[in-house]
């Protein structure tokens, strides 16, 4: 049996994965979740086989108590799910099996505008216009070219 972690595991798309998984391989996998429990959906679902709850990914003490978590119930791979947990993930080591882009490639995609100005002089963005919101009503979209 392998032991899965799912961060942000009280989230709509953490859960969407967790009963995928469990609905998949019920016999095989064994979840953990781990979450600051502001929401606490599912636990109430019985989506996992235990749950932690953790300090905020921001907080100073989020990575100790997780690679505490990890150790403890000898986990076997993480699915890191939130954005921002990638984030941190990324620049930060754990003794587990996980995949997350490099933090210098989240730092240049994770802000749309940011990936914007670094893709503008290249064939991937298509011609565009910048438009504010004052402006929405008084566009010809007939006319865009």
């Amino acid at each position: 049996m392998i032991k899965i972690l799912i961060t942000g595991a009280c989230a709509v798309t953490s859960r969407s994965i967790a009963r995928g998984l469990k609905k998949d391989n019920p016999n095989e996998i064994y979840l953990i979740g781990i979450d600051i429990f502001e929401n606490n959906f599912a636990v109430f679902e019985n989506l996992y086989d235990e749950f932690y709850k953790v300090p905020k990914f921001t907080d100073i003490l989020y990575p100790n108590k997780v690679k505490e978590i990890i150790k403890k119930r000898k986990i076997d791979v993480a699915l890191i799910v939130p954005e921002k947990e990638v984030k941190i993930w990324s620049k930060l080591k754990f003794n587990i099996k996980y995949l997350v882009p490099s933090s210098k490639f989240i730092n240049c995609v994770a802000d749309k505008f940011d990936l914007y100005s670094n893709l503008s002089k290249t064939k991937f963005i298509p011609k565009s216009i910048f438009i504010k919101k004052h402006e929405l009503d008084k566009i010809d979209y007939n006319n865009i070219k």
